[in-house]
This record gives structure tokens, C-alpha cells and sequence, in this order.
């Protein structure tokens, strides 16, 4: 079966941002859905509850950006919101369209068997202890990445250590670490908070990752070198607005950006990192700045990815969306040890094999989290997510099963893919779209595609390029943006400014075109966009790329026999086509040659 041809009963596992999302789409399709929690609040990691996440966590996308595409912010500035702030957001967006009396907390699936053409499922009260059996049509799993603390690697590398072993999930505050030697194994986002939080209270921090990472500031460098006393975590507490245009995601996420080809993407990335990071002693670059560029550079050196992970820059693998940690190195409260492995361990004494070694008290453990599938009580294979259809349908299910919020982008964020899933699958459901025929063969492609292309993070299933990923659901859903209808600074806006999730309501199934234009309304061209790059020497070198790239775009399209999308081996995709036609099966198609 590849899809349903009526109405559904659906179960909705969790009510996480994923979660919540997947439920409204499917209640707004006429669907019979409920969502299930063992949590007491909604929100999953994102919950009201203060140890649902260690505290000061601040979201690496802007509030516009996580917002629901139907559904905008309150705040009209753009900023990073805090936990609590998300939080809100999430139960004022539950609350907005209905969804508390659909969602059933402090419930639990403990199993799902397949019967028929649906699931038998058992539910139990986690207060109570009791259970119940319901059948469903359908089930979403949306439970998240973060279930089960991966330490397996770290407890046997560490097996001699005399100190203690933590798990990131362990953290909540730093105060217990006061006057303590501690080491931060990876180099990630979580890791990028704890860290440099960590290191106003021990005696020492250090972190130890495997190679050179590359650290994805929230506001631009143009900033930092401004201020050379620029902190993030300050800068967020502080600014209740800043321009797009001065934001990671303004950088990463515009059309102007990603109908580039990709060695023109990446040849402007290394010519910054190479100008700031060994900048002229005339122009005293801050420290922060420098740092930041080398390590960039070191994660993309030839000898590291060969000359295509020069050529790819940042696009070969797993960015940190979050500078704070790489801050904390520069000014010299942290440390930083890149070594492939640990050496010897002596007590507390670590030694690496690039020679390096340490003493610390405790080492906590970064290292990510795994999941947890056991309650379906069926055979889903053993395919990761990357090769599910779309990261989100495994083969042999059809539309019965699908995992919702499984792709994490290099840019952008995870709720916002996730409602792009949701609304697939809701219209799958009711009959009005249709899986490919063979969208087995499908997504076993793309999913190599998507290993061909962050070829130095392989572990990293999940990762995906939002911009094309966003591209690729809209395709499916209908509603692509129809920038022909647009005034002219709304069509500028659309080139400039981040590809936030609102352009995904201009039309189609479920369009709200009045919730874009509000969001798009909010915002001056001028104020928030062009005054800030009209005399920037890489925006102008980034609008000659792009029009570059449009103008061999039409060429290599008549070129008789060439692919148009894909990571082919012969590596042409890199010069024939733009970045975006590149992954999850965006085909350059002749229309295309006309839309900015």
C-alpha cells in the first residue's frame, strides 16, 4: 500500500515540537489523531519543566526562523530565544489551534504490532500502571534524536579512569563543578554551552575532539571584528533585534547563497578564513575571529578532505552552530586537544597519542544520544533514517509508518522540517499526494547522495542541507513559493533574507499567505537587509556568484545527457549545477532557469 485513499485514525508518539506539529497537520486534514506523552507537560526537551534541558540554553536559530510556518512569533524583533521563551511559543501554538484536548500526557506506548492493515498498540498510564489496547491506522513516530545517552565509546576508552564519567544529559548547572578539573569529550552544540558555562566555575577546562571542528557563529563575523569584545551569550541576553542579514542563517539559508554551484560557495569561505584567519598586521583582527578561521581552515585542508573538501569548504560535513566554545579557547579559558585517540591512562592522568596529556577530576561525555525503537514490536529493517524516503518513511510500510523530525540540517532547524514531513504525510493520508512508486530505489539514492556529499561525517545520518531539503518537501507538498506574484521588495526579500518557513505558506495545500506577509511585513529592505551588505565587499563577490551560476545553470541544463541532480561520482556535479539541485532529489527542471 503507498497511500491511504480516506481518512485515518493516527497516533502521534510524542509531543514535542515534532510532535505537536505532526498532530496539527494531521487534525487540520480531517484526520482522527492523537498524540501521547509520558512526559506531564508538552514541549519534550523543549518543555516548561527547568530541568527538561541544562540551563542557559539558548536556541542556534532566530525565533523567526523556529517559528511554525502558519504560526509567527509574537516578538517582532529577531532574536535567539531562550528554553523558557521556546517553551512558551510551543504552548501558546498548542493552544492556538487545538491541540491540548488531542494529546494525552503521562502516557506511554510500550508496544505496536502490526494487525491488518494498521497497528494494535498497547498504551499504559505511567502514574497509574495501567494499560490499554487501541488500534491505529497510522503512527508517527516523533520521540527525537535525544532518547538514550550514547557512552558505550567513551565508558571503554575511559575504562581506567579514576574520576568520574558523566553524560551531558547529567548537566543541569556548572556550580557542582566549582574548583573541579574537567574535560568535555566532543566538540558539539551541547558541548559548546556546557563548556565555556563549565569554565567560569572549575579550576581547568579542556574538550578533546578528534579533528579540527568548524564552529558556526549565530551572528556574522562582520560583527566580532567590529567588537572585539563581542560575547554571543551576552549579545543574545541583550539584543531584542538584529538583521537578518547579520545572522548565520541570513549567510547560510538565501536564495542569493544557495543557487550558488558549490565550488563557488565554498571558494568564498575559504577566502574569508584565509584573510582573517592570518590577517596583515596592520588590520589586528580579534583573537575570537582568528581562532575561529585556522580551525575552519584545519577541518578543510587538502590533506584532511582531499582537494574536493578544500573545493566544499563547511558543506563536507557537521557544522557547531554555536561559537561560544571556540570564544572560550581563544581568550584562554579553555583548551582545546585534537587527537584521533587517547593513549595511555594513568589514574586521572590522560594521555593522548598526539602526545598531549591532562589531569583531570571529571570527564563529561558529549557524545550524542541514540534511540530507542524497542515498543514497535515489528521489523523495520536495518536501514538508518538516510535511507528512509525523505528521512522519514521506511520501506515496507507505506503510509502507516512514518518517523517525524529526523533531520537535522546543517543550517536551519529540526521543528521546521518536521512540519514540512507532517504535512506530506497528513495529505498522503487523505489521499490527496502520493508517494513515488518506487520510493524504496528513491531514497536509497538520495541517502547516498546526501554520505557522497558530507563525506568527513559519515556517523552523522541525520544530517541534511536545509535549503534543498525544504526545496525537496515543498515539491512533494505543492506549495513552492510563487515568487512571480510577489511585489519587488517581497521578491528581494525572497533572494536576501533567510529561507524562513513562512515562504511555504504562500501557496498550496494549506496556504496562509497571510501569515508570510506578516512575518515578510515585519521587516524593512532596507533596515534589516540591504544597508548592511550594499558596501560589503562579499555580498557584491556573492550576487556575481550567483548570477554566474544562473547563467551556467541554463547552459549545463542543454547539455545532452548531463545529470541534473545528484552527487555523481565524476564530481560534475559541483560545477554544473547549483548547490540546491545537488541533494534530496531537487532536479534542475527548465522552470527553475526563471525563478531567482
Amino acid at each position: 500500500v503507498v497511500h491511504a485513499s480516506s481518512l485515518v485514525k493516527a497516533l502521534v508518539v510524542g509531543a514535542g515540537p515534532c510532535g505537536l506539529v505532526t498532530l496539527k497537520e494531521l487534525l487540520e486534514q480531517g484526520h482522527d489523531a492523537v498524540s501521547i506523552d509520558c512526559d506531564s507537560v508538552i514541549g519534550g526537551v523543549f518543555s516548561t519543566k527547568e530541568d527538561a534541558c541544562y540551563d542557559g540554553l539558548h536556541l542556534t536559530t532566530s525565533n523567526v526562523f523556529m517559528a511554525y510556518s502558519d504560526f509567527p512569533c509574537k516578538d517582532p524583533g529577531i532574536r535567539y530565544s531562550s528554553k523558557q521563551e521556546y517553551a512558551g511559543y510551543l504552548t501558546d501554538y498548542a493552544e492556538h489551534f487545538g491541540l491540548m484536548h488531542r494529546v494525552r500526557l503521562q502516557t506511554k506506548v510500550v508496544g505496536a504490532c502490526e494487525q491488518g492493515s494498521g497497528w494494535s498498540v498497547t498504551l499504559m498510564d505511567v502514574v497509574k500502571g495501567t494499560t490499554t489496547e487501541e488500534y491505529f491506522d497510522a503512527i508517527a513516530v516523533c520521540t527525537g534524536a535525544n532518547q538514550v545517552p550514547k557512552t558505550g565509546e567513551v565508558k571503554k576508552a575511559f575504562a581506567d579512569f579514576t574520576g568520574e564519567v558523566l553524560h551531558s544529559s547529567d548537566f543541569q548547572t556548572p556550580d557542582v563543578f566549582e574548583d573541579k578539573r574537567v574535560l568535555i569529550v566532543g566538540v558539539g552544540e551541547s558541548s559548546a554551552d556546557i563548556g565555556p558555562d563549565i569554565a567560569t566555575k572549575a579550576k581547568s577546562t579542556a574538550c578533546w575532539s578528534r579533528r579540527p571542528v568548524i564552529y558556526a557563529p549565530r551572528f556574522t563575523v562582520a560583527l566580532h571584528v567590529e567588537q572585539p569584545d563581542f560575547d554571543e551569550i551576552e549579545e543574545i541576553k541583550k539584543r531584542k533585534h538584529t538583521a537578518p542579514t547579520l545572522l548565520l542563517e541570513g549567510v547560510t539559508t538565501s536564495r542569493l547563497t544557495n543557487l550558488q554551484h558549490i565550488w563557488m560557495y565554498g571558494m568564498v569561505r575559504q577566502f574569508v578564513w584565509h584573510i582573517m584567519g592570518n590577517p596583515p598586521e596592520s588590520v589586528p583582527f580579534p583573537k575570537f575571529v582568528r581562532q575561529l578561521c585556522s580551525q575552519a581552515r584545519l577541518a578543510t585542508k587538502p590533506h584532511v578532505g582531499g582537494v574536493r573538501g578544500f573545493v566544499q569548504s563547511d558543506q563536507t560535513q557537521w557544522a557547531t552552530k554555536n561559537s561560544r566554545m571556540c570564544k572560550a579557547v581563544s581568550d584562554g579559558s579553555m583548551r582545546h586537544i585534537i587527537s584521533p585517540k587517547v593513549e595511555t591512562i594513568d589514574g586521572k592522568k590522560i594521555t593522548f597519542c598526539s602526545g598531549e596529556s591532562i589531569e583531570v577530576d571529571c570527564v563529561i561525555a558529549c557524545t550524542g544520544y541514540m534511540q530507542d525503537y524497542s515498543w514497535l514490536k515489528t521489523d523495520i529493517g536495518k536501514r538508518d533514517v538516510r535511507q528512509y524516503y525523505k528521512h522519514a518513511f521506511p520501506p515496507n510500510f507505506g503510509h502507516k509508518l512514518a518517523f517525524i523530525g529526523y533531520s537535522r540540517g546543517h543550517q536551519g532547524g529540526i521543528p521546521q522540517m518536521g512540519e514540512m514531513q507532517a504535512r506530506f504525510w497528513s495529505l498522503t493520508l487523505a489521499g490527496k499526494t502520493d508517494f513515488p512508486k518506487d520510493y524504496d530505489k528513491v531514497a536509497i539514492k538520495e541517502g547516498n547522495n546526501e554520505t557522497e556529499h558530507y563525506f568527513l561525517s559519515p556517523g552523522l545520518r541525520t544530517l541534511v542541507d536545509y535549503p534543498a531539503f525544504m526545496e525537496s518537501m515543498a515539491r512533494l507538498i505543492g506549495c513552492e513559493p510563487d515568487v512571480h506574484s510577489l511585489s519587488w521588495d517581497h521578491w528581494l526579500k525572497f533572494l536576501l533574507f533567510p529561507a524562513w518557513p513562512c515562504w511555504y505558506r504562500m501557496n498550496g495545500p494549506g496556504a496562509n499567505p497571510k501569515a508570510c506577509t506578516t512575518v515578510l511585513n515585519r521587516y524593512d529592505l532596507w533596515d534589516d537587509g540591504l544597508k548592511y551588505v550594499y558596501n560589503d565587499v562579499m555580498y557584491w563577490i556573492n550576487v556575481v556568484f550567483y548570477i554566474v551560476s544562473k547563467v551556467a545553470n541554463a547552459f549545463f541544463y542543454f547539455v545532452p545527457g548531463l545529470a541534473k541532480t545528484g552527487c555523481d561520482k565524476t564530481k560534475t556535479w559541483m560545477v554544473t549545477r547549483s548547490k540546491i539541485y545537488a541533494l534530496h532529489g531537487n532536479t534542475l527542471r527548465f522552470k527553475d532557469l526563471f525563478i531567482p
